[in-house]
């Protein structure tokens, strides 16, 4: 990207979150963009443009986390005059990136029992030749992402909507 100025979002603290903590990620996210699109014309790194709040939220949990900021004004302290800006959202997609798998409300997740999910025929499943207990003994499950009532936190999927609407 010819004279981008990179800057990394920063979010009001760090992870790993708790559903509430998320969300106010999103909203502090939220708020940002809404002052950059008074500004900048932003796009996707292949050059689509961003509508909305949600398509941004979206890329900021993909394995693609950067928007590009053409215009003049100001974001996260830096004053930009005519000029391109790469917004690299990468400590929210490091933040998600297992979100689901870890509030999994699954005792016999893949998470509970030492494995993660991995992409295999484009489905989400445990590491190949694993054989799940579904008979293991629940009562000790204990999600590592949780709600403000210790119960598994919602999809990621969910939140985003719930954000973005």
């Amino acid at each position: 990207m010819p004279n981008a100025v990179p800057l990394k979002y920063k979010a009001p603290f760090q992870g790993p979150y708790t559903e509430e903590q998320l969300l106010t990620v999103f909203h502090d996210l939220k708020e940002n963009y809404s002052g950059i699109r008074k500004d900048f014309t932003i796009t996707n790194q292949t050059g689509n443009l961003v509508k909305d709040f949600g398509q941004l939220l979206r890329i900021a949990v993909s394995n693609k986390p950067e928007v590009i900021l053409k215009g003049s004004g100001e974001v996260g302290g830096l004053k930009v005059e005519n000029g391109l800006v790469e917004y690299d959202l990468s400590e929210i997609s490091k933040s998600t990136e297992y979100w689901d798998i870890l509030r999994d409300g699954s005792c016999s997740g893949c998470n509970n029992l030492g494995f993660k999910k991995v992409e295999y025929n484009k489905e989400r499943i445990c590491k190949i030749g694993l054989s799940m207990d579904h008979d293991k003994d629940c009562s000790g499950y204990d999600p590592k992402r949780k709600n403000s009532q210790g119960e598994p936190a919602r999809k990621l999927d969910e939140l985003i909507e719930v954000v973005s609407s």
